[in-house]
């Protein structure tokens, strides 16, 4: 009960609390892409050893972790585009892209990079390979959607054309 309730006998109406969303474009991609790779290091690699040896329970609930998981990074880094399903414009094509590109990262980088430079190094690669695959992926996509062949295999040809730019760009930045 408020205070107008309380002393004037008048209803009073409380707000909605604004609706949480999640963060979403680059960055997050590759936020999201950590804790994808987290996930498959710390629940799903040892469910599968589990269940390799017999230990079922564990590995079911390690499963459920998993999904938690995964459910918990969708909410506070949502995908723009979730499938090439979605593309129906040349800049949905190009955010899909750039977010799978965005979720590689993490596990391109740790290859690359050892030592305690490692996190000065990263942010400067991780900054390359964004701009090179953008800017490769960005030419691509415009290049299909003028030929009118935007289409999903395009897409994916795109994609790992952009990530394979960006990690060379990743690669020269660290070396």
């Amino acid at each position: 009960e408020s205070l107008a309730q309380y002393y004037f006998d008048e209803p009073v109406e409380t707000p909605a609390a604004p609706e949480v969303k999640g963060e979403s474009g680059f960055i997050p991609s590759i936020k999201r892409g950590y804790g994808q790779m987290e996930s498959l290091l710390m629940d799903v690699a040892p469910a599968l050893v589990a269940k390799a040896v017999g230990a079922d329970e564990y590995a079911a609930k390690q499963m459920a972790e998993a999904a938690k998981t995964q459910e918990e990074l969708q909410a506070r880094y949502p995908t723009e585009v979730a499938s090439y399903k979605d593309i129906d414009s040349v800049g949905k094509a190009l955010t899909y892209v750039k977010e799978a590109i965005g979720e590689a990262i993490p596990s391109m980088l740790p290859s690359l990079f050892t030592g305690g430079a490692a996190g000065i190094m990263a942010r400067g690669a991780t900054a390359a390979a964004m701009q090179a695959a953008e800017k490769t992926a960005a030419q691509e996509i415009a290049r299909a959607a003028a030929k009118n062949i935007l289409t999903a295999e395009t897409i994916e040809g795109i994609k790992q054309a952009a990530l394979k730019t960006g990690i060379e760009a990743a690669k020269r930045t660290a070396l």
